[in-house]
């Protein structure tokens, strides 16, 4: 079969293929008991070559970017027709590291404001019986949440400046970058709207004997 799809540029960078259906008529663990199964793909490979090639090669096959899930047909096809990729370029692979965590703390990032937004809600909520950490007094609070707020302006700040700045990647495969960004933009609205105000009424009220902390 061809692998469509699936290229290595002039770096020796691997673009993976968009389309990762099973291939159906083709595809060899249709008629076992198992069936067909998705599995992880490393996009550098094999094992042997890029772990004892340097820390730079290592750390590019285990990126989170270059492991894709896949149906196990898919994955069959690819070793059979590439049973190896050979190492790219090492000055493209140094930048595509340093793109890798470029987007990397973008979604660190995200992550952190949605935490944060995940707390206040869960302390508006007077029927929560879990709350994150219990203390003395509101004052207490007040305090922490001002932290929260200033921590979450911050990320925020970092997140809307890389977030606009996507498009100005020049090595990571486009197709991977796609993917991740339809990932941010699943919950990219709630990232940039306003955070929930705090129910300082709420807090007061006693839950179990005890008034309520916002964790850090």
């Amino acid at each position: 079969m061809t692998l469509e799809g699936y290229e290595i540029t002039q770096s020796g960078l691997v673009v993976p293929p968009s389309n990762l259906d099973c291939l159906g008529d083709e595809c060899a663990h249709t008629q076992t008991p198992k069936g067909c199964f998705t599995d992880d793909h490393h996009l550098y490979y094999t094992d042997e070559l890029y772990h004892t090639s340097g820390l730079i090669p290592k750390e590019m096959r285990h990126l989170p970017f270059n492991i894709i899930k896949m149906p196990r047909c898919l994955h069959d096809a690819i070793h059979q027709e590439l049973p190896t990729v050979p190492l790219p370029n090492s000055a493209a692979m140094k930048v595509y590291l340093d793109e890798a965590q470029f987007l990397g703390t973008l979604g660190a990032r995200r992550q952190i404001i949605r935490e944060i937004d995940r707390r206040f809600r869960l302390v508006n909520d007077p029927n929560v019986s879990y709350r994150p950490r219990l203390l003395r007094g509101a004052l207490d609070v007040m305090t922490r949440r001002d932290n929260m707020l200033r921590k979450r302006e911050r990320s925020l700040e970092y997140y809307t400046r890389r977030y606009e700045s996507l498009g100005n990647l020049s090595i990571i495969p486009q197709v991977i970058v796609e993917r991740v960004q339809s990932e941010l933009d699943l919950c990219h609205p709630d990232i940039i709207a306003e955070p929930p105000e705090v129910n300082f009424d709420i807090i007061a009220a006693p839950l179990g004997g005890h008034r309520l902390e916002i964790a850090a």
